[in-house]
């Protein structure tokens, strides 16, 4: 076995008969030794001391003895450790992994083998990931600093400008004006229809949309956005048709405001779209 696994480039092969109370240990500095399981510590300890530089060779001594890795390999089906060493003045990254032979559950195998290759990889990986999760939090801060200004800066002044235009509506003045003034207010109203999107848009991208329920008739939610459009709808000579079916429930839990504003949306396409 220690031999078969050799060939997949691990450094070291540790095979362990816990009944016998026997270790085989075979690595690439062409040691092949039949221990008794009491002097596999020491045997570990030698070889590590032997590959390893660093400063913290008394933790990675702990985590490698061999009553651990056995307690960890029962507890979990397996073990996993992973250290870095200096290797010729080069930081390498090592692995050793343990797990019992599923046909033997007194055999024990112990490999260590080489990771830095795929440990840079899965580095490069996160430090792309950190990388673009930075960028996305910046982008997603000027988002909310956009959103803040345009509802002061653009948001305020439509609202007025509706508020005078509805109160010159109001007043007695030459039917000329009044169309003018209608059409104005229909502008007006129009853009804060956009200007609503738009906000919705950013709240949702910058998780800032609130959603509220409440209970209300689908009936009367549409009833109601069709004689809002019924005027737009006429002017280009189009017919809204408004027709509920029966259902079993008369009563839904929604967000009548954004549901509204989803069922206008498509049907504002579809008058300024349609041709008849």
């Amino acid at each position: 076995l220690a031999e078969d696994l050799l060939r997949w480039n691990y450094d070291c092969i540790v095979v362990v008969n816990l009944l016998e109370e026997t270790a085989f240990w075979m690595d690439y500095d062409v040691e092949k030794e039949l221990i008794p399981i009491s002097d596999l510590d020491a045997w570990t300890e030698k070889y590590l001391q032997r590959h390893y530089e660093g400063d913290d060779i008394e933790v990675v001594l702990r985590m490698t003895r061999l009553d651990s890795i056995v307690r960890s390999a029962k507890e979990n089906g397996k073990e996993s450790i992973s250290y870095s060493i200096r290797v010729d003045g080069t930081i390498k990254r090592k692995m050793l992994q343990a797990q019992f032979l599923p046909e033997n559950p007194d055999i024990l195998y112990i490999v260590w083998r080489d990771v830095t290759k795929e440990y840079k990889i899965k580095r490069q990986e996160e430090q792309v990931l950190e990388k673009a999760l930075d960028v996305a939090q910046k982008a997603n801060q000027v988002k909310k600093e956009f959103l803040l200004h345009i509802s002061k800066d653009i948001g305020a002044p439509l609202y007025e400008l509706s508020g005078i235009l509805q109160q010159l509506q109001k007043k007695q003045i030459g039917d000329d004006s009044q169309e003018y003034i209608g059409k104005a207010l229909e502008n007006v109203e129009h853009l804060q229809t956009v200007f609503g999107n738009i906000l919705d848009v950013l709240a949702a991208e910058t998780d800032n949309m609130a959603i509220v329920e409440e209970t209300v008739v689908p009936r009367k939610l549409i009833q109601e956005i069709a004689d809002e459009l019924e005027k737009q709808a006429c002017e280009k000579n189009i017919r809204v048709i408004f027709e509920v079916k029966s259902t079993n429930f008369s009563l839904v839990m929604l967000d009548p405001v954004r549901w509204k504003q989803i069922i206008i949306n498509i049907m504002q396409n579809s008058i300024q779209y349609g041709k008849n």
